[in-house]
């Protein structure tokens, strides 16, 4: 992969940090690390006691931290609301406040201080988790601020209401 041209990505990291791309190895303890500007592929294997669960998101700020939100632990049948922040020199996940709605498949826009969580899927709930499985997709919003640690919600987004079944 060679990210030639692609001033974007270059340009949205502060002048002092390497670019960098990160991709969570769902359901193992490796994170993947792309460095933009000198093409270096690396892995890092995290030591925490647990996996990196499905269908989690990250994302990457301007000073080159890597936070990860939410995801399902298919072993568990739990959607989370966890949010962690990578630490490179320890290869470990730190803790972080957590979403104030567990989710996954959601998506991620990081704004200045401010990161936004937007829709995702979890269960119904507790007993459709136990029983049927069924899924719903989310129509919330919640905004994380990385100088703060600390979650807000936001006004919902209108979209049409699907269930389906997690086999």
């Amino acid at each position: 992969m060679h990210f030639q041209g692609d001033f974007r990505i270059k340009n949205q990291f502060l002048a002092n940090v390497i670019p960098r791309l990160y991709h969570p190895q769902q359901g193992s303890k490796f994170i993947h690390c792309f460095k933009i500007l000198n093409n270096i592929s690396q892995i890092v294997s995290i030591q925490n006691n647990f996996s990196l669960p499905e269908n989690s998101r990250c994302v990457v700020s301007p000073e080159g931290a890597c936070y990860l939100f939410g995801g399902y632990m298919p072993q568990l049948r739990t959607f989370l609301n966890n949010t962690f922040i990578l630490d490179e020199h320890r290869s470990t996940l730190v803790g972080l406040q957590p979403m104030k709605q567990s989710r996954a498949d959601h998506a991620l826009l990081l704004e200045g201080d401010s990161i936004y969580v937007l829709g995702g899927m979890r269960f119904a709930s507790e007993v459709a988790a136990r029983k049927s499985g069924q899924v719903v997709s989310l129509n919330s919003c919640e905004v994380y601020s990385i100088s703060k640690d600390s979650w807000s919600e936001m006004a919902p987004f209108e979209h049409a209401r699907q269930q389906f079944s997690v086999c």
